[in-house]
């Protein structure tokens, strides 16, 4: 939550160290994952994105950015969408057509 928050609020360093801290709990779901890859791909850093990317893919392997959208289907902002899902695309997470290959 605090990463989503950092997300939203564009404070894309606080929100990968948040993300990243996610990830080292023993019970982290994909959504930490998500989360990292996502703010290390809105940060620019597109090879520790990759890797984050990587180890989402592999708890979730069939994770896209149209996913991504509907999981925030709570969420009314319209800017942090579009952070979250411009950051998951930078990582080379797949939209939903490309990924039935």
């Amino acid at each position: 939550m605090r990463a989503w928050t950092r997300l939203s609020l564009g404070e894309l360093e606080a929100a990968t160290r948040f993300a990243r801290q996610a990830t080292l709990h023993r019970n982290a779901t994909y959504r930490a994952f998500a989360t990292l890859t996502s703010s290390l791909g809105s940060l620019g850093n597109r090879s520790e994105a990759e890797l984050a990317a990587a180890e989402l893919l592999q708890r979730k392997p069939d994770y896209t950015c149209e996913f991504a959208q509907q999981q925030f289907f709570f969420c009314n902002d319209e800017n942090f969408l579009e952070r979250f899902v411009a950051g998951l695309r930078m990582a080379g997470i797949p939209s939903a057509d490309t990924s039935r290959r």
